[in-house]
């Protein structure tokens, strides 16, 4: 090959050299203040902890309306409403208006032993904590099944309670 032929090189051959001398530029020396900033993204709101709020604050929301539906309720003497205990600080014992006439005092006494057995044992207060947990870990589906065994256990517990009671000898009570 001659000189003159070597001077003559195809443009597609030019490109490359150019691109190969500013790529062996930038290797060279990689931290010049010559090198242009790389454009950030526009900052955005992480994903998951965006939809575990949503989520938590959905549980938190069907908690409150279903809360003031029951307090609805109490206030109307509804007969719907099943004997309970309502309210955690000052618990109160609610009994349907008519229903010491379809039940006799044995019957009723035991309701009334069943509903004060969680209130000393404070049932509202682990009931309104376990709430506070299921709007926290509402994406786990443990948490929810735990949530229906204790409601369980404790209506479980009250009434072992009261037939343990009522099969006690009178001087013992």
């Amino acid at each position: 090959m001659n000189s003159a032929t070597a001077s003559v090189t195809h443009p597609r051959l030019r490109s490359r050299n150019r691109q190969l001398a500013f790529v062996m530029d930038e290797i060279s020396q990689p931290f010049t203040a010559s090198a242009a900033p790389i454009p950030l993204a526009a900052p955005t709101v992480p994903l998951l902890p965006t939809i575990w709020i949503c989520g938590s604050a959905a549980v938190l929301i069907f908690w409150f309306i279903r809360w003031r539906r029951v307090d609805a309720m109490l206030r109307t003497s509804d007969p719907q409403l099943e004997p309970g205990v309502f309210g955690i600080v000052r618990p109160v014992l609610y009994l349907p208006p008519r229903i010491a006439d379809h039940l006799d005092d044995a019957q009723l006494k035991a309701i009334v032993a069943h509903e004060l057995c969680h209130i000393r044992s404070r049932d509202n207060l682990t009931a309104a904590l376990h709430m506070l947990v299921e709007a926290v870990f509402w994406f786990h589906p443990l948490v929810w099944w735990i949530g229906a065994r204790l409601v369980d256990e404790r209506e479980r517990a009250c009434d072992e309670e009261v037939v343990a009671e009522r099969q006690r000898p009178r001087s013992l009570r």
